[in-house]
């Protein structure tokens, strides 16, 4: 949160947990969280950021990384400057590599082995 409002960035919390519950109530309290909270969807908590807790950045509505808990880096430049701020990419050679040993490689030994048992009849 530190980070996000130094260097302008907006900062919020979304969990489940029910606003004015005494549950967000003493993690306030005992936390000095400053932060905004949004409550949301507990499934679609889990199904977003597979983790509890978690962090999430997001671009121009793209998320651009997600980090575990036990994986949060340090922050110690703005996100514009850093490998952090860069979307990830998939590797277009690494699908195609895939895409031919679970399909195409099946079909055509299959294809193969037909034509053998059509040659021997």
């Amino acid at each position: 949160y530190d980070f996000a409002k130094k260097n302008g960035y907006k900062f919020y919390c979304l969990t489940a947990t029910g606003d004015g519950s005494d549950e967000m109530e003493a993690y306030k309290a005992k936390t000095n969280a400053r932060y905004e909270f949004l409550n949301a969807d507990e499934i679609m908590l889990k199904t977003i950021i597979r983790s509890s807790p978690g962090l999430m950045l997001i671009k121009n509505g793209n998320v651009v990384k997600k980090w575990a808990v036990k994986k949060i880096p340090t922050f110690d430049q703005p996100l514009e400057g850093s490998d952090f701020g860069k979307m990830e990419l998939p590797n277009d050679g690494l699908t195609v590599l895939i895409f031919t040993l679970i399909f195409c490689l099946p079909l055509g030994c299959y294809l193969y082995l037909d034509s053998k048992k059509r040659a021997e009849k």
